[in-house]
C-alpha cells in the first residue's frame, strides 16, 4: 500500500517541481569540448612559444588567429582574443598548455584558473554573442627546464568553454 502511494506521490512531486523552477537550457558551449590542438614550437612574439595561425573553434568559442603562448623566465604566458557565438550568461575560455619535445616527452606545462579567460558575456541582453576580447594570462611554473628553449619541439594546446 505505501509502495503504491509512493508511486503516485513521486511524479507529482517532480511535475510540480518543474513546474515551480522551469527547466534549465543547456550551456551551447558545452559540447564538443574539449579539443587539444598541437602547434609548433615558433611563431611567438616573445619566450619559447607557439602561435595560432588559424582561428580555432571550440564548441561555440572561438579563439583567433594571432593568439599564442610562451614561456618565457619560468612564466607561462597566454596571449589570446576570442569570443563566444552564443552564451546564456557567460562563457570562460579554460586552457592546458603540454611542451613537448621532439619525442612527445613532456617538458613542462599548466593549467587552472590561473589560465582562464575573463567570462565572455552576451553583447546585449541575458543571451546572444559576446564582444571580442582581448586577454593576457601569467601562471608561474617550477622545474622548467634550462633546456627548453633548445628542446621544445610542439605544444599541446587543450582547451574547454
Amino acid at each position: 500500500m505505501r509502495r503504491k502511494r509512493l508511486r503516485a506521490v513521486v511524479p507529482v512531486v517532480v511535475l510540480t517541481l518543474a513546474g515551480l523552477f522551469g527547466f534549465q537550457e543547456a550551456s551551447y558551449a558545452s559540447a564538443p569540448s574539449p579539443r587539444t590542438i598541437t602547434i609548433p614550437v615558433g611563431g611567438a612574439p616573445v619566450g619559447t612559444g607557439g602561435l595560432l595561425t588559424s582561428d580555432w573553434q571550440v564548441g561555440d568559442c572561438w579563439m583567433l588567429q594571432g593568439s599564442y603562448v610562451d614561456i618565457s623566465d619560468d612564466w607561462l604566458h597566454i596571449h589570446a582574443t576570442t569570443s563566444t557565438d552564443h552564451t546564456n550568461h557567460a562563457d570562460i575560455w579554460h586552457s592546458t598548455i603540454i611542451y613537448r619535445d621532439v619525442h612527445g616527452k613532456a617538458l613542462a606545462g599548466g593549467s587552472g584558473s590561473l589560465l582562464d579567460s575573463p567570462p565572455m558575456t552576451p553583447r546585449e541582453g541575458s543571451s546572444g554573442p559576446s564582444d571580442v576580447i582581448t586577454w593576457d594570462r601569467w601562471m608561474q611554473l617550477k622545474n622548467v627546464p634550462p633546456t627548453l628553449p633548445f628542446d621544445a619541439w610542439s605544444i599541446d594546446w587543450t582547451c574547454s568553454c
